[in-house]
């Protein structure tokens, strides 16, 4: 079996993700999505497996996960939760507070897990991170002039 590009490049993503608590959350607050009230992950079964046994290891509360499928779900964790705890993150770094940059890039690295393909170079680059919920779209846009990653952005509906 091959594996393309894209999942190849989101495994060494995940073999290289931080040990720190805090980039485990901003990775969450990039990552979770919701629906009936319950917080999961969607991703493929083998990408699923890693991250289930990554986020046990770096966040501080003990999770309940349960994975179905392509789906791993959360029930004690809320997504806008991780989501004020990285507005707050990002805010001190602004104002100079620190001039560490591994709690942004947890969170890049989240949102092109979930929501990125990347195009095999052979044929030439092409990186994708599709969103549709507002919020998201404004934190990748401050997260990506932060660490000063040039993006290109279409609308379409």
């Amino acid at each position: 079996m091959t594996v393309n590009y894209s999942a190849r490049i989101k495994f060494e993503i995940i073999q290289g993700f931080s040990q720190l608590p805090c980039c485990a959350e901003s990775f969450l607050a990039a990552a979770l999505r919701k629906k009936n009230g319950k917080s999961f992950l969607r991703l493929n079964r083998q990408l699923i497996r890693k991250i289930k046994m990554l986020l046990s290891n770096r966040l501080q509360k003990p999770l309940q996960i349960q994975s179905k499928g392509c789906r791993l779900y959360f029930d004690n964790i809320d997504a806008a939760i991780f989501r004020k705890k990285y507005v707050e993150r990002f805010a001190r770094m602004a104002f100079g507070a620190s001039n560490s940059k591994h709690c942004q890039t947890a969170f890049f690295q989240g949102l092109f897990l979930v929501y990125g393909y990347i195009q095999n170079p052979g044929k030439s680059y092409h990186f994708e991170i599709r969103l549709r919920n507002k919020w998201l779209i404004s934190a990748l846009k401050k997260t990506a002039r932060f660490l000063k990653i040039k993006l290109n952005s279409t609308c379409k509906k």
